[in-house]
């Protein structure tokens, strides 16, 4: 195809020429225009240069640099993290040389120190002042108190106070401190001691009694003999109640006497424990093992009887308590239903830790 020359004229009368090209495309020739906006179309004004526009820039102002940078704050963390760490070690490690060392005193008191007899009439405090002061500023910790460090029975039975019976602290004990001893007005309890009396079982306290022992050494006995329970009753009632045993491979209960007549022996713990039941020749009708719940039941290991009678062994669920009720103990409770269920109490025997208990049945 041949070019071809064509020639225009633009919107302000400018002549161009324009020349077809063999391959379709467009060649201009002539001379050409100056762009302005009112020459361009309308939809190309778009493209003409804009007006020029002003920018402020602000100066950049840099903030003064703080003395407590993020590094600064993260080596104060691992700081304080490490002395608060040390300090927590050094107090565990305190407490466990101080158990250690009471551990270690306690072994040694009990090979050096002999049993003390008391005596068991009428379970009441011995008199002896001499004995009550050597108890008291004995530097020696004793096993029995365990978490139990204060002792119910001072000064003839009564807990000293400084204007206010904090040992007593429960609403159940109603206590108050007068003329620097505590007194309970609680329902079922002593006004004097502060220690349970329920229907007719007024309990009373023997330390270091030769009839409970923990790990060898005599622990302090809580006890009643019910004066006031019928003679016609079926059998007699008697009541062993304990806090635990120390982890002691089991609780030996030896049971003395020349009765003929059955007993119901209840025996009562707050930790499981194994009971070794040693009967003599005192016949037992019943065994009842109490639990405060379906976790902490108690198993009978051994069963020693020499009356050959048969005996019935049954659990139950009730309030547990070993005669001192300052300290997760509810002595009264259990008394009262056991006194429900299965009648009067003949005799209780308690003690917070014991593995040997010696019962005399008369």
């Amino acid at each position: 195809m041949e070019d071809q020359e064509t020639t225009g004229t633009t919107n302000d009368n400018t002549d161009v020429k324009y020349t077809q090209m063999e391959r379709g495309s467009v060649q201009t020739t002539g001379s050409y225009f100056s762009m302005s906006s009112g020459s361009l179309p309308s939809h190309i004004r778009s493209v003409s240069p804009r007006q020029q526009m002003e920018f402020t820039l602000e100066k950049d102002v840099r903030k003064p640099q703080t003395c407590c940078n993020a590094r600064t704050v993260y080596i104060a963390l691992i700081t304080i993290f490490v002395l608060t760490s040390s300090v927590a070690v050094a107090i565990a490690v305190y407490e466990i040389r101080v158990i250690q060392t009471s551990s270690r005193s306690q072994k040694l008191k009990n090979h050096v120190l002999p049993f003390q007899s008391v005596a068991e009439v009428g379970h009441s405090p011995p008199s002896s002042v001499a004995h009550m002061k050597a108890a008291t500023l004995s530097p020696l910790p004793s096993i029995t108190s365990g978490l139990h460090s204060e002792k119910p029975a001072e000064q003839g039975g009564r807990t000293p106070c400084n204007q206010i019976c904090s040992t007593y602290r429960n609403d159940r004990f109603q206590a108050t401190c007068q003329n620097g001893y505590c007194n309970c007005f609680g329902e079922d309890y002593q006004g004097d001691t502060c220690l349970p009396d329920v229907d007719g079982c007024k309990i009373q306290v023997s330390p270091s009694s030769k009839m409970i022992s923990i790990w060898g050494s005599p622990a302090d006995k809580f006890s009643c003999r019910n004066v006031l329970s019928p003679i016609t009753s079926s059998d007699s009632i008697y009541v062993v109640g304990i806090y635990g045993n120390h982890f002691s491979d089991k609780t030996d209960v030896h049971i003395g006497g020349s009765s003929e007549k059955p007993i119901t022996l209840v025996l009562a713990s707050h930790y499981p424990v194994r009971w070794g039941l040693d009967t003599g020749r005192i016949k037992v009708a019943r065994v009842i093992l109490l639990a405060e719940d379906k976790l902490s039941f108690s198993k009978l290991d051994r069963f020693e009887d020499k009356s050959s009678n048969q005996t019935n062994i049954e659990t139950y669920i009730q309030p547990i308590g070993y005669g001192d009720d300052r300290h997760h103990s509810n002595t009264t409770e259990m008394l009262r239903k056991i006194t429900e269920t299965l009648g009067p109490v003949k005799h209780f025997t308690g003690a917070s830790y014991a593995d040997t208990i010696h019962i005399n049945v008369i």
